[in-house]
């Protein structure tokens, strides 16, 4: 797909994820946060392991940004 519409599918995982109660032992209620990086084809690479190389790169950047974080670009 192209970028936009990457972003979206991740905007909308993050939202539902953000939402999503745990009930752990205890009664001890968590919640689900993400960071998400986001790669596409043939922009940030062809083969399946430099788009995971690159998306690999922009999780490790949205995780150091902060919970709830999507990295889309360089």
């Amino acid at each position: 797909t192209n970028l936009a519409d990457a972003v979206r599918v991740a905007e909308k995982l993050r939202m539902v994820l953000e939402t999503t109660h745990l009930q752990v032992p205890n009664g001890v209620e968590r919640f689900v946060s993400t960071s998400i990086g986001v790669a596409i084809q043939p922009v940030d690479g062809q083969t399946s392991e430099a788009l995971l190389s690159i998306a690999d790169q922009r999780l490790y950047r949205a995780k150091r940004s902060g919970t709830g974080t999507i990295i889309s670009t360089n």
